[in-house]
């Protein structure tokens, strides 16, 4: 077993409202069972102290303005997603400043990991050492509602805190920056990802939830990556549905006790409770093709009717 200690990096806002109230508690005991060290900024001056259950001893809640976000007129905060994020960039220098752990994963609220993941990530962990990486990346598969879909992203997330140019690093909105180097996250079908986190799917369970943190966060996001302007809580409940049934479920993963309790965190009246699981699973058990093969498949559909349509001619 690695004798590396690990410190994961998680960022919040308000935890008793938006969604974040049904499993916030899950993925904060999850993390403090696993990693040596959790680092938690607050990115609101509303939370300074975490709940009595979750003060354990190497969980340390960081809220101060260096990890606030700045508010407009209405108290509420401004994400500018073109900047790096303050309260993860605080508590990495933090946790750089520290020197009890050697590498730091950031994490967020609705994950987990589970013992398997954890000793793979171990194991990873090792190689970035080894190879004096300055980071490694943080593969993320969907669990909907209890099934595991096989990794579909992949961010940086991973830092070695040991590397002499960690101190370049700087956290953004899926992407990190060091120097003049930009590396953003990735989509895929990562089938030979070393380990995974789990993320906890839909962030988002039911209309009340949607409603409080459409101006908060979505808007935000959406304006960002200009998409989605003005979706109301039936079209955003059906892009999710849509993304759900994109993701290829993995037929070898299993629940662990982490994964029971984030489906049984699912409130009585969320409409994840009345999506069809048939739609979902697809072809039950089974990954859908990789890109490389249905561009193959296409590229030979397109050869056999220009052949047909060459035959045609032939004869006539």
């Amino acid at each position: 077993m690695s004798n590396l200690k690990i410190a994961a990096m998680l960022q919040v806002g308000p935890l008793d409202s938006m969604g974040y109230q049904y499993n916030h508690d899950i993925t904060i005991e999850c993390l403090h069972a696993f990693f040596d060290k959790v680092y938690i900024a607050s990115s609101t001056p509303k939370l300074t102290e975490l709940p009595e259950h979750l003060q354990y001893d190497n969980v340390e809640l960081l809220s101060t303005p260096s990890t606030w976000l700045q508010h407009n007129t209405d108290g509420l905060p401004i994400f500018n997603l073109t900047k790096p994020i303050p309260g993860l960039n605080h508590v990495l220098k933090k946790a750089i400043k520290d020197g009890y752990c050697d590498l730091a994963l950031k994490v967020e609220l609705f994950q987990y990991i589970d013992q398997k993941n954890f000793a793979a990530l171990r194991a990873y962990c090792d190689q970035i050492i080894e190879s004096d990486h300055l980071f490694g990346y943080r593969y993320k598969a969907l669990q909907t509602r209890q099934y595991i879909a096989h990794p579909t992203m992949c961010h940086p997330a991973l830092f070695n805190l040991r590397h002499d140019r960690i101190l370049s690093i700087h956290i953004g909105t899926d992407k990190i920056e060091h120097g003049e180097q930009v590396v953003h996250a990735k989509r895929g079908l990562f089938l030979d990802a070393p380990y995974f986190i789990t993320d906890f799917f839909p962030p988002i369970l039911c209309e009340k939830d949607f409603l409080d943190k459409y101006e908060y966060y979505l808007k935000p996001i959406w304006d960002y990556y200009n998409c989605n302007k003005d979706m109301d809580w039936p079209s955003y409940e059906k892009k999710q549905l849509h993304k759900a049934m994109q993701s290829p479920i993995n037929p070898n993963a299993t629940l662990s006790e982490w994964g029971w309790r984030m489906m049984k965190s699912i409130p009585h009246d969320s409409c994840v409770h009345e999506w069809d699981m048939k739609a979902i699973l697809g072809q039950p058990l089974q990954s859908q093709p990789s890109i490389r093969t249905r561009l193959i498949n296409k590229m030979k559909s397109i050869a056999g009717k220009m052949n047909l349509i060459k035959s045609q001619d032939n004869k006539s």
